[in-house]
């Protein structure tokens, strides 16, 4: 039987395993420096087998200490995108979030919530749960958490409005390796100063 150890926390991006890896049961710390780094003892992520656990997910910037403006929408659009790095860095993707929790500081805003979250889970919806709570860390207005699983196969997807104009093309546009330069000349093609054979 594998003996568990207490869990150390992770170098920014990579993971830690507190349990040899072989072990089914083995659990995974994730942390990605991509997104903000806990505000407290906790992980980003801890991925026991082919599930992950994420932890609430607040609408800050990359400093852990300071929301986005805009209010619960604005708040829940960064969490989102915070929620689709951790799950990147895990080897999922929003397409395989099988529940959330979206705890909301005012039920008034829960329109506005959905109307973002929308934008994030499109189709074949996950399960979730909604509360109002009394107080959230940092004066948030909302925090999102999450249990994802891992499809054998299936390449991590980025954030929803990940990949800039550096992206690399989709695997039908991309050329050969040994595919030679658009204005690099035929093989066979004569050189332009080269005499006419008789």
């Amino acid at each position: 039987m594998a003996e568990k150890r207490k869990c150390g926390c992770a170098k920014p991006g990579s993971v830690s395993s507190i349990v040899p890896d072989e072990s089914p049961t083995a659990k995974i710390c994730i942390q990605t420096e991509a997104a903000p780094l806990p505000v407290g003892p906790y992980s980003q992520a801890v991925k026991i087998d082919k599930t992950i656990y994420i932890s609430g997910c607040l609408g800050l910037k990359l400093d852990p200490n300071e929301l986005v403006e805009g209010g619960a929408a604005a708040e829940a659009k960064q969490a989102l995108k915070h929620m689709g790095t951790i799950l990147e860095a895990s080897g999922s993707s929003y397409n395989n979030v099988l529940k959330t929790t979206v705890f909301l500081g005012c039920m008034d805003d829960f329109a506005a919530v959905n109307d973002v979250y929308k934008q994030f889970f499109t189709k074949d919806f996950p399960a979730r749960s909604c509360f109002q709570v009394a107080k959230l860390p940092l004066e948030a207005n909302v925090e999102i958490e999450a249990i994802a699983t891992i499809v054998e196969g299936e390449v991590a997807a980025p954030p929803a409005d990940g990949g800039g104009d550096d992206a690399p093309p989709p695997d039908g546009d991309a050329p050969p390796e040994d595919a030679p330069p658009e204005d690099a000349p035929a093989e066979d093609a004569p050189a332009e100063d080269a005499p006419a054979e008789e």
